[in-house]
């Protein structure tokens, strides 16, 4: 996925603004991937916990501060 000079490469997991990578925490980094793979879908708080956090029981607190990361 590229936008606006942004790339988004899922195999290396890495994302890019033009050719610098910028560093996502690994949480942050696959719920940003959650996201850029249903770009036309909208995406319940429940399931990115369920994706992002699975088998751990978080709060709605972690999706925040992923969501703070990511921009």
């Amino acid at each position: 996925m590229t936008a606006e000079g942004l790339r988004f490469d899922a195999g290396e997991q890495r994302f890019y603004r033009g050719a610098q990578p910028l560093d996502l925490p690994p949480k942050a980094f696959q719920l940003l991937r959650q996201l850029v793979a249903q770009p036309d879908k909208l995406v319940t708080k429940e399931e990115l916990l369920r994706l992002v956090w699975p088998d751990t029981h978080v709060g709605e607190a972690v999706l925040s501060v992923a969501i703070k990361q990511i921009r």
